[in-house]
């Protein structure tokens, strides 16, 4: 688990760096990746290679491998060399997963060699080596020992003793024997430090049968193999296990806890209840989490960062006022309580439905030039939709922008879906709807057709056709694919105004996007019928339209398709004409049957036809 230390880095660190919008990120992140990751290329900032590495070395010693990863990969979008603490921190943090941490080696390696000036550590050799020996990878060990040749880097004893820890377990007697005979010759045989590593690295495995098996070949028994289980317990998610593993450490602590010094017992015993504490958290077991918690107190425990953090972690979920009363006692006992605090506690008050109190915390935290977490930034506004707050939702999004945090889909769909069908003046939330969208194409937050769709459709209320058509490519121009949604809403504003030119450049870019459905066709047809109600003139478009539909093999023609087509023949009573569409859209190969609006229709045409043809009239009304 991560140190006090490193959350107070980590604050300390992101407080002085802007990060989002340009560059974008590479193809392989997600687009709505969060934007505190990213760099302002506006402001005076520049990356710089020291400040990076250690903050990417604080987000491993939190857990938080994808963040780092993330961070690792814009500084090397960005062309800026990290330093090798950095891949060491990545390739350290990667012991449980072996191909990652072969990658990251492979990664600095190849830099290297075009770069002089970063020479690869010897530390970032053992920890790879050391997390392929879990898994018996002596094939992988070779490859690394090779690489460690050609970057003349001289193997230490923690090298030397993975690898032969690889070899024994991949049954490689020979080179099992040679390596054994260099050890000894070296004196490294029982390197204790290269040992302890070697112990560390099994233990982020999470096997734990593995690490009884190496710490009673180094003769390691008693606390500090309880210590080790504990923590492999916790590593794996193994709730049960890691209780017995506590139960057991504790005896121990009460039978030999009194040989070790004060200081080396509290340790243990802070740490053991902080790794229990964050497994009870993590497996949802929030009542085991607070029992523990209890616990520490009563048997007089040093209340670490860790142990009053999972509590922390556990009161939000429970209880957000307790949270807040924890989160001020950590503030009066630590010197920095670190980002993460912060943002649990705001999203304890947010479940609890405190929002002014939440409010105050975030105004404090934004104050302090910390910036709040997407998901922080979620629960406000969620939690303000809940309670009909709409102002405190507007509010907390626009903080999230100013803040350039990226919003979850939920958090602005909410927003955005209450503004356009608000009961405000429709032209006035309209606007204030084509804002936000506005300000989240230009912030680069990758915006979901289904939010677009709330302006369009708000446009195609009011028989905004252009302005409806407008929104839609601004999504093809921002790299948002429309939805089918998209398409029929502004096709069908346009079928509102008779807007026939928009409506059918529309479907010709559909269809380079998607097939159009029969709808689709119906709102166009009857956009271009609409538009083009002079029978007189040499081409009916219409017609032409839907004559296409028929030749698409994947639509069929429905009622709603001959009311689109023959709009235009009702004032001149063109019953020829209507009585082909009759014939073309209700027959064997559609299967569509007519409806009541159908038979209107025919009557309206057959009676304003020059004569009336009072017996079609009479047999249609029959």
């Amino acid at each position: 688990m991560a140190a006090a230390a490193a959350f107070v880095a980590l604050a300390a660190l992101t407080s002085f760096v802007r990060l989002p919008l340009n560059p974008p990120p590479p193809p392989h992140l997600s687009k709505t990746v969060d934007m505190n990751r990213f760099w302002d290329v506006e402001s005076e900032f520049k990356p710089e290679s020291v400040l990076t590495s250690e903050i990417i070395k604080a987000y491993v010693l939190r857990g938080q491998l994808d963040r780092a990863e993330e961070w690792m990969h814009h500084l090397l979008y960005l062309g800026t060399l990290p330093k090798p603490r950095a891949f060491v921190a990545l390739i350290e943090g990667n012991a449980h997963n072996p191909s990652r941490a072969s990658h990251w080696l492979k990664k600095m390696s190849d830099l290297a060699k075009k770069n002089p000036g970063l020479k690869p550590p010897v530390r970032a050799f053992a920890f790879a080596i050391a997390a392929a020996a879990c898994i018996a990878d002596y094939e992988t060990v070779d490859k690394h020992l090779e690489l460690m040749r050609m970057h003349l880097v001289p193997p230490d004893a923690f090298v030397m003793l993975a690898s032969l820890e690889a070899y024994k377990r991949g049954g490689q007697s020979d080179k099992v024997e040679d390596l054994t005979k260099e050890l000894k010759k070296r004196g490294l045989m029982n390197h204790r430090v290269a040992q302890k590593y070697m112990a560390w690295t099994m233990i982020r495995t999470g096997q734990p049968s593995l690490v009884k098996e190496y710490l009673r070949r180094l003769g390691v028994s008693g606390i500090q193999e309880a210590v080790a289980l504990l923590q492999t317990s916790v590593r794996a998610g193994n709730y049960h296990e890691g209780i017995m593993n506590m139960q057991t450490l504790l005896r121990l602590m009460d039978k030999e806890g009194q040989f070790l010094e004060k200081k080396e017992r509290e340790d243990i015993l802070s740490s053991a209840y902080g790794d229990i504490m964050y497994l009870c958290w993590k497996k949802a077991f929030h009542t085991e989490t607070l029992d523990w918690y209890n616990k520490s107190i009563a048997n007089g425990v040093n209340q670490t960062y860790d142990i009053q953090l999972n509590a922390l972690r556990t009161l939000a979920v429970k209880d957000g006022i307790q949270c807040e009363k924890l989160f001020n006692h950590m503030l009066s006992v630590h010197e920095d309580v670190g980002h993460e605090a912060y943002c649990t506690v705001i999203e304890g008050l947010a479940d609890a439905g405190e929002l002014v109190r939440a409010r105050k915390w975030v105004l404090r935290m934004r104050k302090m030039e910390h910036k709040l977490d997407a998901s922080t930034y979620e629960k406000l506004i969620l939690k303000a939709v809940e309670q009909k707050t709409w102002e405190d939702a507007e509010e907390f999004l626009d903080m999230e922008l100013r803040d350039r945090v990226v919003p979850t889909n939920q958090t602005y769909l909410k927003v955005i879906e209450h503004v356009a069908y608000s009961e405000e003046a429709r032209e006035n939330r309209i606007k204030r709807a084509e804002n936000w969208i506005r300000r989240m194409f230009n912030n680069g937050v990758y915006v979901l057709p289904k939010a677009v769709n709330c302006v369009i459709d708000a446009r195609r209320e009011l028989g905004h056709s252009e302005k409806a058509q407008h929104w839609l490519f601004q999504m093809l121009k921002f790299g948002i694919k429309p939805d089918s949604q998209s398409f029929l809403l502004a096709q069908r504003a346009c079928a509102m105004t008779g807007d026939g030119d928009t409506a059918e450049k529309s479907i010709r870019v559909q269809r380079t996007l998607m097939n159009p459905e029969t709808k689709h066709y119906n709102a166009v047809i009857e956009a271009l019928a609409r538009a083009y109600n002079d029978l007189a003139l040499k081409q009916d478009r219409a017609r032409i339209m839907f004559k296409e539909m028929l030749v698409d093999d994947y639509v069929k023609p429905n009622p709603s398709t001959f009311l689109a087509v023959t709009t235009n023949l009702v004032k001149n009573g063109w019953s020829d004409r209507m009585e082909e569409y009759y014939s073309l859209v209700f027959n064997a190969k559609s299967n569509a049957k007519p409806i009541l609006s159908t038979y209107n229709r025919m009557l309206r045409i057959y009676a304003n036809d020059e004569p009336p043809k009072s017996k079609q009239i009479v047999k249609t009304f029959k």
